[in-house]
């Protein structure tokens, strides 16, 4: 009974250690590292977001009049849409929001109630309400 040459050398090789590779080692040790790294990445492009939101909507109410509220509203509104969306991807993050979710509302209330009556009341308010997010984004970003 002869040996077929391939048959032989597969049998050296295993014998030498030659064998099949293990599958590669997954650094199970660098996965908490690399998690709170895409954590914080999340949350610097959530924050981001949100100031860029936060600025569109400063220049909203600075820019707008009474007469001219009925239409930058919309607008206003829609970047405070978007905020929130940002918000909840922080949630989801497992970031506490702090105080947002209230101030939010109240600028949504702020926005809403807006007239060419009372413009002015609540354009000054909402800015007021805009300087408290930016706050609460700083607190956010130092408590990461």
């Amino acid at each position: 009974m002869s040996v077929s040459p391939v048959l032989a050398l597969a049998v050296c090789l295993l014998a030498a250690g030659c064998g099949p590779s293990s599958p590669p080692q997954t650094g199970s040790a660098h996965k908490p590292h690399e998690a709170k790294a895409d954590q914080e990445q999340q949350l610097r492009r959530a924050v981001g977001k949100i100031q860029s939101s936060l600025v569109e909507l400063e220049g909203r109410l600075r820019l707008s009049r009474a007469q001219t509220w009925s239409q930058e509203a919309a607008a206003a509104l829609h970047a405070l849409g978007n905020i929130r969306i940002e918000i909840a991807t922080l949630r989801e993050g497992s970031k506490n929001v702090g105080n947002l979710d209230s101030l939010l509302s109240d600028l949504e209330g702020r926005l809403r109630g807006a007239s060419a009556e009372n413009w002015s009341q609540n354009a000054s308010a909402a800015q007021h309400i805009v300087g408290n997010i930016r706050i609460e984004l700083q607190s956010l970003s130092r408590g990461s």
